[in-house]
């Protein structure tokens, strides 16, 4: 458990660091700002689904070997 809280800590911290070098970069595009603004609101729901799906990915990873096994009958 402890090890995958500390993955899903360290990929939260590494993907809120590659955001913000992004937004940095996006910051640096020429033209206007609504092309900006699309590229800042894009990257961030791609940052907000990413950490989503690793939050859930580590919950059902976690909590799978505690989960009775039901044989499948054809």
């Amino acid at each position: 458990m402890t090890l995958i809280l500390l993955q899903a800590i360290i990929q939260s911290i590494s993907s809120t660091l590659y955001w913000i070098g992004l937004y940095v970069g996006i910051r640096a595009l020429p033209g206007d700002k609504s092309r900006r603004l699309r590229w800042t609101v894009g990257s961030a729901t791609v940052l907000a689904v990413w950490l989503v799906s690793v939050m859930l990915l580590a919950q059902t990873t976690s909590s799978a070997p505690m989960l009775p096994a039901y044989p499948l009958r054809c």
